[in-house]
């Protein structure tokens, strides 16, 4: 076994494997993702690829009982890639070969096919990236395809996008017998949970096409737990702009007060415009989640109000007393 293996943080595939078809388990897609991790996308290379995976960095993620039962399965498992969704398409059996810790060499040993090779080494211009340790924090097998897929279109810097059911059913694998209904009982919306849950990736999907009565087509949005949160202080902000001024300094007054800061860093955030406003974002922060982690939440803001004085320049009395 080699002792200097070291998972790599980020894994890349080609986009067209991640819009691939790929009838596997949850757990096989774990292996899988841990083949993509430790694929060199710049070695020059020719004929069968094989790699070796300790089965001790596996095994975090996986019981050795369902390793040693996915190695099994892993070598009939089909993967089915097309073109634009047309009458092209192509089907792989990408591992021919797959070891469990043959003569107890404790290693996962996984051959790729050399014709099949490029379906995972090229990138070209575009390509999926996503982190190894989040994508093996899921446990859906849904959700790990939609975290592939919502890692492509990041990569694009796009958080909008959408999917014809027709693509969705391809590239996920469900059912092709599944109704709408079905679709968010058992495919979308547990993706969905998971990925909020586990990842605080939240992903909004809604029809953006029909025929008739049946949705064809849905359109996704993607944001995180704190864009949203940051979302949410802005349209605070927003609100209180909306006031009249004795209005807002009530407000503003109250939220103070609420805070057991003394008398000149209070005085100093009712007098000053820009630490007035420093203390409406930490203050809106608080409340929305973004600064949830924080064990002492008064003295967080305290200090990171005397932070914004210092680099203003603005000099805070807190010797000041009523």
């Amino acid at each position: 076994m080699d002792k200097k293996f070291q998972p790599r943080k980020n894994n890349y595939q080609p986009n067209r494997l991640t819009l691939a078809k790929q009838a596997y388990t949850s757990i096989e897609k774990k292996i899988f993702a841990f083949i993509v991790n430790q694929i060199n996308h710049t070695e020059q290379q020719s004929g069968n690829l094989t790699l070796e995976i300790p089965l001790v960095e596996v095994a975090k993620y996986v019981p050795y009982a369902k390793i040693q039962e996915a190695a099994q399965s892993l070598v009939k498992k089909v993967i089915e890639c097309n073109v634009d969704f047309k009458d092209e398409f192509r089907y792989v059996v990408p591992f021919p070969e797959v070891s469990y810790n043959l003569n107890r060499n404790g290693l996962l040993e996984v051959t790729i096919y050399d014709k099949v090779v490029p379906l995972f080494k090229e990138l070209g211009k575009e390509y999926t990236k996503y982190q190894l340790n989040l994508f093996l924090e899921l446990e859906s097998i849904y959700a790990q395809r939609m975290y592939e897929i919502i890692s492509m279109h990041l990569g694009r810097r796009e958080r909008v996008f959408t999917y014809s059911l027709k693509e969705l059913q391809h590239i996920l694998d469900f059912p092709e017998k599944y109704e709408n209904f079905d679709v968010k009982r058992f495919v979308l919306g547990p993706a969905q949970k998971e990925l909020e849950s586990k990842l605080g990736i939240v992903m909004d999907y809604s029809p953006s096409k029909k025929i008739g009565k049946k949705v064809v087509e849905l359109q996704f949005t993607v944001k995180t737990k704190k864009e949203i949160a940051y979302g949410l202080v802005e349209a605070d902000f927003d609100s209180l702009a909306e006031l009249d001024f004795h209005e807002q300094r009530r407000i503003v007054f109250k939220l103070v007060e609420e805070y057991n800061f003394n008398e000149g860093l209070k005085d100093a955030i009712l007098t000053n415009v820009a630490l007035l406003k420093k203390f409406i974002e930490l203050d809106r922060g608080l409340e929305h989640g973004l600064y949830s982690s924080q064990t002492n939440p008064v003295g967080y803001v305290a200090q990171s109000i005397r932070n914004e004085a210092t680099l203003l320049g603005i000099e805070i009395n807190e010797s000041k007393t009523n």
